[in-house]
């Protein structure tokens, strides 16, 4: 789902430094033990709305135990689409036997998902990958809400890589 070489590369290098920092070999294909792979993109989904209309009416003369004469108040509600983009990252770690050929087996699977309002992903790769890895290997015994900063080290850190 990313047929863009450019950004795919960008986001290996990234993972690449982030597994090196928390202490793995990263070594060539063949001679791996495990592989680590990933998938990225961004869905748009629209979410449609309502808002009063905000001019102002008169009503008709009545009659209340409260207020009696004119009232005034809302004379419609107007519609609004808006259109968020999903960003996701997914990463699927597998178990092989360096040398032979095959796919391996799955040992972890891990998503990160978030919601902005740019098509484009590089503006929350940083925060998906450092929220995927972070839970790299653990059961997590279904979902687990992260929540990342703007001044966190490990985004500042790969947001500068090329």
């Amino acid at each position: 789902n990313l047929p863009n070489p450019v950004q795919y590369n960008r986001i290996r290098v990234k993972i690449e430094r982030l597994l090196q920092e928390d202490g793995y070999n990263v070594v060539p294909p063949d001679k791996a033990e495990y592989r680590l792979g990933f998938r990225a993109g961004a869905r748009p989904e629209e979410v449609l709305g309502y808002v009063p209309y905000r001019g102002y009416y008169w009503g008709g003369y009545g009659w209340g135990w409260r207020h009696p004469g004119y009232g005034f108040g809302y004379t419609a509600v107007v519609p609004y689409v808006d259109v968020y983009f999903n960003q996701w990252l997914s990463m699927r770690l597998t178990q092989v036997k360096p040398g032979e050929p095959g796919d391996g087996k799955v040992v972890w699977v891990g998503e990160a998902a978030t919601e902005i309002d740019e098509p484009g992903i590089r503006q929350a790769i940083d925060y998906l990958l450092v929220a995927c890895l972070q839970e790299l290997g653990l059961d997590t015994h279904g979902r687990t809400v992260i929540t990342l900063r703007e001044d966190d080290l490990r985004v500042q850190e790969i947001r500068t890589l090329p």
